[in-house]
C-alpha cells in the first residue's frame, strides 16, 4: 500500500482492525510491524525520518498519538491545522476494566479547544447557531480516527512502554453517520451549551453526549473545549467495533 493511500483509504484502517480482531488485541509494536509489512513505503519513510521524530521517555500525554501518527500513518509531528488524515485527526483513548469485567472509556475525548467562554466573540459564534454543525468548529470535530487502547499505568510514560500497549482497534467516527437518536441527543446538548454560555455560567453539567469541559492552555483555567463524554465515547467504540453496548442506569460498558 502506498503512503498517500494510507492517509486517504478506509481500507487501510479496515485491514488493521481485521488484524487486531483476530487476536482481540495486539500490541502497538505488533501493529506497527504489520503495517510496515503491508506498506514497505511506510517502513522506508519511518526509517528515513526517524531522526526527525521527536520522542521522549519523559511523561508526555501526547506521546502515544505521536507514535501512531508517525509509525502507522506516516506523519511527522507538525503544527498544521489540516486534518491528520482524510478521516480527520488522529486521537487516542484508553479503556478501563470495571469490577464486572466489562470495559468503558476511561476519559472523555477532547475534540477541539474553543477558548475563553466569557469572550463575546466566542459566545456569539456558538449561541447564534442552530446546531454544532453550523459553527466554525464543526469542520475540526466532524470526523476523526480514535486509537483505542487498554489502560496500563505501568507503561504509559515511556516510548518503549507504549510499544507494548494493547490496542483494541481503530475507530472512525463521523457526525453525519450517527443515528437519529444520538443526533437528537447531541442537539439537546448543544442547546444546553448555548444556554449556559448565555447565562454566563459555562458548565458541562447536564450534557450527556457532547459537552464543554475545562481544557488548560498554558495555565489559562478559563479555556474550554468541545468533547465527547465518557458515556458517548464508550458507545461510539462499541457501535463501530460491533461490540454490544450495555447501558444500565448510570453504568455503561461493553465486552470484547
Amino acid at each position: 500500500m502506498k503512503l498517500e493511500d494510507i492517509k486517504k483509504s478506509n481500507e487501510y484502517i479496515e485491514i488493521i482492525n481485521s488484524y487486531i480482531l483476530k487476536n482481540k488485541t495486539r500490541s502497538l509494536l505488533d501493529i506497527i510491524n504489520y503495517c510496515h509489512r503491508i506498506s514497505p513505503e511506510l517502513k522506508l519513510f519511518c526509517s528515513e525520518n526517524k531522526k526527525n521524530f521527536k520522542s521522549s521517555n519523559k511523561k508526555d500525554k501526547g506521546l502515544l498519538g505521536k507514535i501512531v501518527e508517525f509509525y502507522i500513518f506516516g506523519n511527522l509531528p507538525n503544527s498544521s491545522s489540516k486534518p491528520d488524515t482524510d478521516n480527520g485527526d488522529i486521537k487516542v483513548t484508553n479503556l478501563k476494566k470495571l469490577k464486572n469485567g466489562y470495559l468503558n472509556a476511561k476519559e472523555r475525548l477532547t475534540l477541539t479547544n474553543f477558548g475563553n467562554p466569557f469572550k463575546e466573540e466566542i459566545i456569539n459564534e456558538i449561541v447564534t447557531k442552530n446546531s454544532i454543525k453550523s459553527t466554525k468548529y464543526f469542520k475540526k470535530i466532524s470526523r476523526g480516527v480514535i486509537v483505542v487502547g487498554l489502560h496500563n499505568k505501568e507503561i504509559e510514560n515511556s516510548f518503549l512502554g507504549l510499544l507494548e500497549k494493547k490496542i483494541v482497534g481503530f475507530v472512525v467516527y463521523d457526525f453525519n453517520n450517527f443515528n437519529v437518536i444520538d443526533q437528537k441527543q447531541i442537539s439537546c446538548d448543544f442547546e444546553k451549551i448555548k444556554k449556559c454560555l448565555l447565562d454566563g455560567n459555562p458548565t458541562q453539567s447536564g450534557q450527556k453526549y457532547l459537552h464543554i469541559h475545562r481544557h488548560s492552555n498554558g495555565g489559562e483555567n478559563k479555556t474550554r473545549a468541545f468533547g465527547f463524554t465518557n458515556r458517548f465515547l464508550t458507545k461510539i467504540i462499541a457501535d463501530f467495533m460491533g461490540f454490544k453496548f450495555i447501558e444500565n442506569n448510570k453504568s455503561y460498558y461493553f465486552d470484547i
